[in-house]
């Protein structure tokens, strides 16, 4: 009974110890990421901190960026889209406020109608 007794003991110390070992060696791995993170990330600050050259940019992003810095999209609106919208609305006020697709209303987007 005794041994029993000891023999657990010595199994759960040993059990807190790996754990410890485990935590310990965890730590020691995450310290090194640190330390050897930080020229990294000193080096991706610097770059940035650098001037973009407009012209060397992909026309896709030189779009993207006009369109950031000088508010102006360049998306345009569909004709036939607009005009169909502009129908739907009309078809809604002149039914009374009933909303297209309803009993009574009248969908401008419809084929039959």
């Amino acid at each position: 009974m005794a041994l029993t007794v000891a023999a657990s003991a010595l199994a759960g110390a040993t059990a807190i110890a790996v754990v410890g070992l485990i935590l310990t060696v965890v730590a020691s791995d995450q310290l090194n990421q640190i330390t050897t993170m930080r020229p990294d990330l000193q080096g991706a600050v610097t770059a940035a901190q650098q001037p973009v050259v407009f012209s060397s940019l992909d026309p896709g992003l030189q779009q993207y960026f006009w369109a950031l810095g000088t508010g102006v999209s360049t998306e345009r609106e569909d004709a036939q889209v607009l005009a169909m919208a502009y129908a739907a609305c009309r078809a809604v006020q002149s039914n009374c406020g009933q909303t297209p697709g309803q009993p009574g209303g009248v969908n401008p987007l419809h084929p039959n109608n």
